[in-house]
């Protein structure tokens, strides 16, 4: 017996608290940010931290914006600023801290399972 089963599509801020903490696809607008000289550590393909410049996020078409737990490389600066499909595990948004000056807080894509450009 062969068992199937649908990954929940996000396309708007609405979607993601329902979605948390399941594997979903996103469609959105890749973009990639320099953030000198500001770094962030991140998972490098071999599973050791590495230190980005560079940090990829997805945005929404209600604006709303993802945070990408994915290390740049070649393939997703060639998909900057197109539309793709991503498939991952979502990470609702933390809670802000009560009285401390802090960004706010974004949800997160991580375990990246695919990234490519996404069919009209």
């Amino acid at each position: 017996m062969s068992t199937t089963f649908t990954i929940a599509e996000i396309r708007a801020k609405s979607d993601l608290a329902r979605l948390d903490g399941q594997v979903v696809r996103v469609i959105g607008t890749y973009i990639e940010h320099d953030t000198r000289p500001h770094g962030y550590l991140m998972t490098g393909p071999d599973g050791k931290a590495v230190k980005s410049y560079t940090i990829g996020v997805v945005c929404l078409a209600d604006r709303t914006v993802i945070d990408l737990d994915l290390l740049p490389n070649a393939e997703t600066a060639a998909l900057n600023e197109k539309t793709v499909a991503i498939v991952a595990l979502l990470e609702a948004a933390p809670a802000m801290e009560p009285g401390m000056a802090q960004q706010v807080p974004r949800p997160t894509l991580h375990e990246v399972q695919s990234i490519a450009l996404a069919p009209e």
